[in-house]
């Protein structure tokens, strides 16, 4: 994606330095069909009221980002729209938890996200969806966000992580594949780091935590930030060029890549009940409320008792445990 940006800055200091211009020629793996994210513009230049949420793993939450609160990219990400447009409420959601995969975020993302009523979802799960379901966990939360009554615009964001053996790892072919048969816009933070972490002309301590090799920096997430916003920059601009191009809303193809079995997949908690066909039984079995925790609201026992949960209506079920090598923890 090539074009005259706003900015042309150095985001980095060091060996070599990642520039605007760097991310704009790099990021953008697929534009994918604009309408939906055009329809967000036109509401936020109205001054109108926009949702945007970030829907991803530890990364999203803002993981080795200081302070997270404010430096993590989907806040930086965020500042953009309300410095571009200031006459909008622009409100912000960040839907991020840690070690999390688009299996667990088909599953919440209708409390956590469309809930809200999102106008805009960035959806970000490449370094986590490494498992053989995820490509079609992957295809099941992207229709699902689409099917939703705002018509949400979705913009696929695809990172990635460093090995001790100098190579980038990400899963997000698989993620290409399936937002490639939704025609909706892929952004590319592995593909404008990736080849120099590769090559040696960037160092992942530029960019990355010292305590691993997974988690952005401070500077590895505003360059994040760069690769959506000077996307989203380049749309602006080619609009006021051009028109706003393709009108076709409707981005829902017919068939399916995978089964898609995943779609209507929902978290019951303690805060269910026999309404959402739910029972618990089992001796000295009680709710807990685990403060803090990625998924506070379960059921415990102390005895060393089964736990029988009954179900009544479900074609593929999954469990949220807490696991760990000492003794105490229980097996499933």
């Amino acid at each position: 994606m090539n074009g005259k940006l706003i900015h042309d800055e150095t985001l980095i200091s060091g060996m070599e330095a990642v520039t605007d211009q760097e991310i704009a020629d790099n990021s953008v793996y697929s534009k994918g069909n604009l309408s939906r994210l055009i329809k967000v513009f036109k509401k936020a230049n109205r001054g109108e009221s926009v949702t945007i949420s970030y829907l991803g793993g530890s990364i999203t939450n803002g993981s080795s980002a200081d302070p997270k609160e404010t430096n993590c990219f989907p806040f930086q990400t965020t500042q953009w729209w309300k410095k571009t447009f200031p006459d909008a409420k622009i409100n912000y959601v960040n839907a991020g938890i840690g070690a999390t995969d688009s299996y667990l975020g088909v599953h919440r993302v209708a409390q956590d996200v469309l809930l809200k009523n999102p106008d805009l979802v960035v959806v970000e799960f490449s370094v986590n969806d490494y498992r053989s379901h995820n490509q079609e966990s992957y295809e099941s939360l992207l229709r699902r966000i689409l099917k939703y009554k705002t018509k949400p615009a979705v913009v696929v964001l695809c990172l990635t992580q460093f090995s001790q053996k100098g190579q980038c790892i990400d899963y997000s072919r698989y993620h290409k594949i399936i937002a490639d048969h939704y025609n909706v816009p892929v952004i590319s933070y592995g593909d404008v780091v990736g080849p120099r972490l590769e090559n040696g002309t960037l160092q992942w301590n530029q960019i990355g935590s010292s305590n691993d090799f997974t988690h952005p920096n401070n500077a590895g997430h505003k360059i994040i930030s760069r690769c959506l916003n000077c996307f989203y920059e380049k749309v602006l601009e080619d609009k006021k060029s051009h028109g706003d191009g393709d009108t076709n809303i409707d981005v829902m193809p017919k068939d399916t890549l995978t089964e898609s079995r995943y779609e209507n997949g929902k978290i019951l908690d303690h805060r269910s009940g026999s309404k959402d066909g739910i029972f618990i039984s089992g001796s000295n079995v009680y709710k807990v409320t685990v403060e803090n925790a990625q998924f506070p609201y379960g059921w415990q026992t102390d005895t060393g008792a089964d736990i029988t949960f009954t179900i009544e209506n479900a074609a593929n079920i999954g469990l949220i445990y807490y696991g760990g090598m000492e003794k105490s923890y229980g097996i499933f």
